[in-house]
C-alpha cells in the first residue's frame, strides 16, 4: 500500500490553540457554515451574513478559495463592531467525499515532493505548481516507486502503462485512514483561525471538536465544511 507523506497535516498534534467543547445544546450560539448560503438568527446579524457569498473546501483539501477569504473578511468586520462575540470553529469532513479528495491530495503532495526534492530547498508543498509535463514525469516516478502489484508483460517486467492507468491503480492503492481525515478536519478549523486571527482579537477565537461525518447539517450546503459558532 502507498502512504504518502502529509506535510498540509503537520503541526496539528498538541496544539495550543484556544479549544472549548462542543456543546449539546443549542443555547443562544447561531451557527454559520462557509458555503454559499447561510441562515442566521441572531438579530442584527441575519442580514449581513445572508449577503456573504462563501465557500466550502475542495474535498480533500484545507485550503481557502478566494471567496472564502472575502466571506472570512465580511465576518471579521461584523466582529471587529461586536467585541463582545467569540467565535468558535468547528472542522468538518464528509468520508464520501473526503476519502477519494484525500487520495488525490497526498498523490499529489508525492509528485510534488519529487519536484522540490530535486530543486532543492524547504518549500510549502500548498505553493508548488506542476505544468502538465512536470505532473506526467513525476506521476511516472511515484508510480514506479510505489510497491504493490503491476501489470506485467509478456517478459515479466513491469508493463508500461498511460498516465491515467497508472494515476487510477495509484490511487487504489493509497490508504486513508480515520485519522488522516480527523487531522483534514482540524487543519481546515485551523487554517480558518489563523485566517481570522489577522483580523480579529485571537483570543476570541476558539477551536471545537471536529465532526467526521455529514451528520446534523440541517442546510443543503456542501459538506466538506467548516462551522462557526456565535456566542
Amino acid at each position: 500500500m502507498v502512504k504518502a507523506p502529509k506535510p498540509w497535516a503537520s503541526g496539528m498534534s498538541g496544539s495550543r490553540l484556544p479549544r472549548r467543547r462542543r456543546r449539546t445544546g443549542t443555547g443562544s450560539a447561531s451557527r454559520l457554515a462557509i458555503i454559499s448560503s447561510v441562515t442566521v438568527n441572531t438579530g442584527s446579524f441575519t442580514k449581513l451574513l445572508l449577503l456573504m457569498p462563501g465557500e466550502t473546501f475542495a474535498p480533500g483539501t484545507a485550503t481557502l478559495t478566494p471567496e472564502a477569504q472575502k466571506s472570512l473578511e465580511t465576518l471579521a468586520s461584523a466582529l471587529q463592531q461586536r467585541p463582545s462575540l467569540q467565535l468558535s470553529i468547528e472542522g468538518r469532513v464528509d468520508p464520501a467525499f473526503d476519502r477519494e479528495g484525500l487520495k488525490e491530495a497526498m498523490l499529489l503532495d508525492q509528485m510534488k515532493a519529487l519536484k522540490v526534492k530535486g530543486e532543492g530547498g524547504n518549500v510549502d508543498l500548498d505553493t508548488v505548481q506542476l505544468t502538465p509535463s512536470e505532473y506526467t514525469k513525476y506521476l511516472t516516478r511515484v508510480y514506479k516507486a510505489a510497491k504493490f502489484d503491476k501489470p506485467k508483460d509478456f517478459m515479466g517486467l513491469d508493463k508500461s502503462l498511460p498516465q491515467d492507468e497508472m494515476k487510477k491503480l495509484l490511487l487504489a492503492n493509497i490508504q486513508v485512514t480515520d485519522k488522516d481525515l480527523q487531522q483534514l478536519a482540524d487543519r481546515r478549523a485551523a487554517v480558518v483561525r489563523k485566517f481570522m486571527s489577522a483580523k480579529v482579537d485571537p483570543g476570541k477565537l476558539f477551536l471545537v471538536a471536529a465532526k467526521l461525518t455529514p451528520e446534523g447539517i440541517a442546510d443543503k450546503g456542501k459538506t466538506t465544511r467548516v462551522d462557526l459558532s456565535f456566542d
